[in-house]
């Protein structure tokens, strides 16, 4: 296990982490949504799901000097043959408060996720948001709503909007690091990806597995490894040390 004494800051995943949910399922649903959206503005659907399957992929990329959502709108523009169009992006924005709401229904509401980000910054930890930057904001915020995490219960919160790289590639950690000045040694990260969220290793920061989702795309040996369920992590985080600074008289 992560020797809590020299951590300072944990970053969350997300998706299968906090928020309990099948990737899989999610995509389907999602790409459901999106092909209504397609069709209100008159996109060719199948032609517009390949435009966004080509923009995740350029996010998927080396990256370094345009941000995630420069990168995906300017692919997912030029596959369709289509101009910059400010005002559709502003439409696909608007998707995520909208029909996109709709994939609630996938999740089983727990308390679990929001108790133990409670706990956690009740005992002085700074808490990131690192889910993979490939959402805009409005999408995170959206998602994290449905196990009642708020915009403030975070110090950052990782979006398309502001990362140039995204999960696995080490670049995403290093932006994180970069931007919140922590060490990597000082960092606990958690998720349920084990190629994803596992890449910060590299960097020198330690790692927590979650059962209930887990991913692992390359057979992982898990045996050396830190693995627990949600509610498994929700009983840890109670012996986790106190971060908060004493108070003066």
């Amino acid at each position: 296990m992560t020797e809590m004494e020299k951590v300072s800051t944990v970053f969350f995943d997300l998706d299968g982490t906090l928020l309990p949910l099948d990737e899989k399922q999610f995509m389907v649903e999602y790409l459901a949504r999106f092909t209504q959206r397609c069709i209100t503005e008159q996109l060719d659907p199948g032609r517009a799901q390949e435009a966004l399957m080509a923009g995740v992929m350029s996010m998927q990329g080396e990256g370094g000097r345009d941000s995630n959502m420069e990168r995906f709108w300017r692919t997912f523009f030029s596959h369709l043959s289509l101009p910059y169009d400010q005002e559709l992006i502003s439409s696909f924005t608007r998707f995520y408060n909208e029909e996109f709401r709709e994939i609630r229904h996938l999740i089983e509401p727990t308390p679990l996720s929001a108790e133990i980000v409670s706990m956690l910054k009740a005992k002085g930890y700074d808490l990131i948001l690192a889910t993979a930057p490939m959402f805009p904001r409005a999408g995170t915020l959206e998602r994290m709503s449905w196990i009642g995490l708020e915009e403030t219960d975070f110090s950052l919160i990782t979006t398309y909007e502001d990362y140039s790289y995204t999960k696995p590639h080490v670049g995403y950690y290093q932006e994180l690091f970069d931007k919140t000045g922590v060490q990597p040694e000082e960092v606990l990260m958690i998720g349920n990806n084990v190629r994803e969220d596992g890449a910060i290793r590299d960097l020198g920061s330690s790692c927590l597995f979650i059962t209930d989702h887990l991913i692992n795309p390359d057979d992982t040996d898990l045996s050396s490894e830190s693995c627990l369920t949600l509610r498994e992590l929700h009983a840890l985080c109670a012996s986790f040390p106190e971060r908060v600074k004493e108070k003066r008289a």
